[in-house]
């Protein structure tokens, strides 16, 4: 699968990474592994909440990007049903996505809770990203 190939691919760039820096820029190993770590979970983070969002709402209903732009005046009953229940799927998304940057934060520390901060006082966020 796609992240099966993303974790494979990861790890062999970590690998060679974690060979070839403490030997080019004197690092201590320990910090050089320690940054791959770091490195390592944010890219795949990353990809996990890229695909959680590509896949789960692949079926978006096709009225949802023009009832959004204003092309669509009024939503019948049958459109309702289904653009709310679309909102739920959405809505857990977000708080699946929202757990897994407070995750990598708390894990990598430093300035990754600093960029967390930021993300939960953007303006138009999510509500789990800002909670």
């Amino acid at each position: 699968t796609m992240l099966r190939k993303l974790i494979v691919g990861s790890l062999g760039v970590s690998s060679v990474a974690l060979a070839t820096t403490p030997l080019t820029l004197n690092i201590p190993t320990i910090d050089a592994i320690k940054g791959i770590e770091r490195s390592a979970s944010a890219g795949i983070t990353a990809a996990a909440i890229g695909l959680d969002y590509k896949y789960s709402l692949r079926k978006e209903p096709d009225f949802v990007s023009q009832y959004y732009r204003g092309q669509v005046d009024e939503l019948t009953d049958e459109q309702k049903i289904e653009f709310a229940e679309w909102k739920g799927i959405r809505e857990k998304i977000h708080t699946r996505c929202a757990r897994r940057i407070l995750w990598l934060c708390r894990h990598n520390g430093g300035v990754f809770i600093k960029a967390g901060q930021q993300i939960s006082s953007m303006n138009g966020a999510p509500r789990p990203y800002i909670d």
